[in-house]
């Protein structure tokens, strides 16, 4: 318990005042659980006695954002405040940025042009606390959530707050619109970039339990489900590099290993014939050359992902997983076994190639 508060108290500290009541219900949570579920309930009784209303223009002056989890690690912290940016993209209602804690607020740029939920209440512009609706798009009925949202700002405008907790499982949606946010910004160019020139760069990131996960006990038992969901055995992604060294040449390629822990634990990759180790690097040193890559291997991570998302390659990740893995030009779902799949995925690969012609097409070009 002590623990859990020295975190709370820690990532309230560091986080902008929009946070402060989140992390006020985190406390609470913690401290007294039958508080916080009847202020949940308290939320959706309200919430189902709103009355939708024909007039969507009423919404015109509205917003809709979302408080991420900050105590999180970024990648579950980025799930939910893109879902923010989800909300607004499927109702058609304007955005407010949440600000990030930072560094990350300043490395990712993503506010763009958008006001902040600062801004707006400082302006006298009303919020309104959501219930937590389901992650799935197929279970959310967007008509409807517009018409209510029309009935409670009536001529006024109103900043509707996502559900604390609320996520997506359709988070890839908005990743070219965050990609260019992220790629404008001014030091973009300046930031450090390991990739090799004039070579097909292919980014590997393996997942291993860090410092969070060891508070985390679910993920101490190497034989659990959640374990099991979190992370892959080094054959996984060694298999998936050998398929590429053999499809696009050896000479051709430079792999990028990004993990942690010592060489020894992944010294079955020195077979590949270009690698470099990245082993323990700063994680936005991390983050930023995943978004680099050209071929972008994928750990079950949403920091992997979130990486993979700001990414304009092309990207191999696990399917299924806790969040939809788009199955497009961009993403190529792998199984659990990727050589079973070698010719489907070398078909990906031979495509991939096809399309930028050379190597000074590539981004690593």
């Amino acid at each position: 318990m002590k623990l859990k508060f020295k975190l709370i108290f820690k990532a309230f500290k560091e986080a902008p005042v929009d946070y402060w009541g989140f992390f006020l219900r985190m406390y609470i949570s913690n401290r007294w659980p039958q508080i916080m579920k009847l202020y949940h309930n308290m939320l959706d009784r309200r919430w189902n006695k709103v009355k939708p209303a024909d007039n969507l223009s009423r919404l015109k002056h509205c917003y809709v954002t979302s408080i991420p989890n900050t105590r999180a690690g970024i990648g579950h912290t980025l799930s939910e405040y893109i879902t923010g940016r989800i909300w607004a993209h499927k109702t058609g209602v304007s955005y407010a940025h949440c600000q990030l804690v930072e560094p990350w607020e300043s490395i990712l740029y993503f506010q763009g042009d958008a006001p902040t939920l600062r801004e707006l209440k400082k302006r006298g512009i009303k919020t309104y606390k959501m219930p937590r609706h389901p992650s799935d798009p197929k279970k959310l009925d967007y008509k409807e959530i517009k018409a209510k949202w029309a009935s409670l700002a009536k001529e006024e405008a109103v900043c509707f707050i996502l559900g604390d907790g609320q996520n997506a499982y359709d988070i890839a949606y908005p990743s070219q619109e965050l990609r260019q946010l992220y790629r404008s910004h001014p030091d973009f160019e300046k930031r450090l970039d390991v990739r090799e020139k004039n070579k097909i760069n292919i980014s590997v990131h393996i997942r291993r339990r860090n410092q969070a996960d060891m508070l985390n006990p679910s993920v101490h038992d190497v034989n659990s489900s959640a374990y099991r969901a979190r992370y892959l055995e080094s054959d996984y992604f060694l298999s998936l590099c050998q398929i590429i060294e053999e499809v696009l040449g050896a000479d051709e390629v430079q792999f990028n290993l990004f993990s942690q822990g010592d060489l020894e634990a992944f010294s079955e990759f020195k077979v590949l014939k270009n690698l470099r180790f990245c082993l323990e690097t700063d994680q936005y040193e991390t983050f930023h050359n995943l978004t680099l890559s050209d071929i972008l291997i994928v750990s079950p991570s949403s920091f992997s992902f979130k990486a993979g998302m700001l990414c304009p390659g092309l990207k191999f990740a696990k399917y299924p997983w806790w969040h939809e893995v788009p199955d497009n030009e961009e993403w190529i779902r792998v199984g659990e076994d990727p050589l079973s799949e070698k010719a489907r995925l070398s078909q990906h690969l031979h495509a991939f190639v096809k399309l930028h012609v050379t190597k000074s097409t590539f981004l690593s070009g």
